[in-house]
């Protein structure tokens, strides 16, 4: 089904994901942890045609990944994911860097936190873009495409930046803050 070298790569990184890990972080890298997924889709429509054929029904939706992360000092949290995906005629299935960061804690106590994230970041747009990759956080079939439109999506998925976020748990409230900046994926779809 998938004859492209790329998606046999992200294959091989899953297989070796679930293999290997437990060896190497029990020796080495003490706190990491990798993580891999697959998702496959099918879609029906009646009135038009939305990732492949999908009146007369499509498989074309497919996701693999994975993702890692490793805690090299307490203060201190790396994290990573690389996606392949396919759907119709948009995604390819070319593997890419869905995220890579550094997330780093300046202060923690039993009621407040404040740190700073720097690398490739997820862009919290709307109520999912954070965990819309993951397939049992989606709302339905797929999130309103008026909001997070598919066509573009690289373009706000994630950014190539920082951010800071604050938190503060009291008796009467909880606050959280998070603001980032960063320079948006560019890509076919968005050009």
């Amino acid at each position: 089904m998938c004859a492209k070298s790329p998606c046999r790569f992200v294959f091989w990184c899953c297989l070796v994901a679930v293999a290997g890990p437990r060896a190497v972080a029990a020796d080495v890298l003490g706190d990491l942890e990798v993580h891999g997924f697959a998702t496959q889709g099918y879609v029906k429509t009646t009135a038009n045609s939305f990732f492949g054929d999908s009146e007369q029904g499509s498989l074309d939706f497919t996701e693999l990944g994975i993702n890692a992360t490793l805690q090299p000092a307490p203060d201190v949290r790396l994290s990573g994911q690389v996606l392949s995906r396919r759907a119709g005629e948009m995604y390819s299935g070319s593997p890419s860097v869905d995220f890579a960061l550094a997330d780093v804690t300046l202060l923690s106590t039993a009621s407040d936190s404040v740190g700073i994230l720097a690398g490739r970041i997820k862009n919290p747009l709307g109520l999912f873009n954070e965990t819309r990759d993951v397939a049992f956080t989606r709302p339905g079939v797929f999130v309103p495409q008026v909001v997070y439109f598919d066509k573009a999506r690289n373009l706000i998925m994630s950014s190539d930046g920082a951010g800071i976020r604050m938190a503060h748990h009291g008796d009467v409230m909880n606050l959280s803050f998070y603001t980032a900046a960063g320079q948006p994926l560019m890509d076919e779809n968005v050009e």
